[in-house]
């Protein structure tokens, strides 16, 4: 198996997939010392839904867990019997603690249970905590649920349940130039693969790339007034430099408006400034 990162040896470690790092995921982090993920996402890998979109890639991860290692989840390492997946754990890792959610199954077939591991664990003088996934009501929180609501565009709620902003990060290239013409200039951003992205609109957003921190709007949508098909782009009011080939961390927490077409530039114009004049820190 090959595990990308370092964890200390003795380190407490979470164990699971944590696509998001949701609030259902933030006992377990609080009590590990480091988090053991897995990707791709075995979803995608095992073709249960091959076409699954990552609320958080591992770039947004990292930024959101103090210490991450990846397991690098492929066919062949989906048919390691469970038993021989814990060896591998307890002679290159050397946990001192495993912590994992109830409903953690791994293992070919997933027939590794939290039951099996704690059983397994005591046979290696390793500890083992089951954390009950956090309720929201009488609902469980659940990444699919939030996937659905980032879809749709409902990024207030979703937030809610995530417990952070929703995380954009990505990579500025050149657009047309558009935005500066009209007077807003965007930072045209390519997201990560398989990202789940929000619905149609525009989105009060936080753009950071070094030490800098500024506020600003995101738009994602396909354009209709100009025709000139699908983009995510970040306007930053008062900022006139050069973010071409930059990363950034873009995070947004509310949806200000959706997708909306209008019958000339000029009505355009006047939508984007009011859209500015809704933007509010976090």
């Amino acid at each position: 198996m090959r595990l990308i990162g370092t964890i200390p040896r003795g380190a407490a470690i979470g164990l699971g997939v944590f696509d998001g790092v949701h609030l259902g995921h933030r006992e377990i982090v609080q009590k590990s010392d480091a988090i053991l993920t897995f990707h791709p996402h075995p979803d995608r890998v095992l073709n249960k839904n091959s076409q699954l979109e990552y609320l958080t890639s591992l770039r947004e991860m990292r930024a959101l867990l103090q210490t991450l290692a990846v397991f690098r989840f492929t066919t062949r390492t989906s048919k390691l019997p469970h038993g021989t997946f814990l060896e591998y754990i307890a002679h290159d890792i050397c946990p001192s603690k495993i912590i994992v959610g109830d409903d953690f199954r791994f293992g070919y077939n997933q027939l590794g249970t939290s039951d099996f591991l704690s059983e397994w664990a005591k046979t290696k003088g390793i500890g083992v905590e089951v954390v009950g996934l956090r309720g929201d009501g009488n609902q469980v929180i659940k990444s699919t649920v939030i996937r659905t609501w980032i879809s749709s565009g409902d990024v207030d709620r979703a937030c809610q349940w995530l417990g952070h902003p929703y995380p954009l990060f990505g990579t500025v290239i050149r657009g047309k130039g558009t935005g500066k013409t009209l007077g807003f200039p965007t930072a045209n951003l390519v997201l990560s693969r398989h990202k789940c992205v929000p619905g149609f609109g525009v989105y009060n957003a936080v753009a950071q790339w070094g030490e800098k921190r500024v506020s600003g709007i995101v738009y994602i949508g396909r354009r209709p007034t100009l025709g000139y098909g699908f983009a995510v782009e970040l306007h930053i009011p008062g900022f006139s430099g050069d973010l071409y080939g930059r990363r950034l961390q873009v995070w947004i927490n509310r949806r200000i408006r959706g997708e909306m077409k209008f019958e000339n530039v000029a009505d355009l114009v006047d939508q984007i400034t009011r859209d500015i004049r809704e933007l509010s820190p976090f």
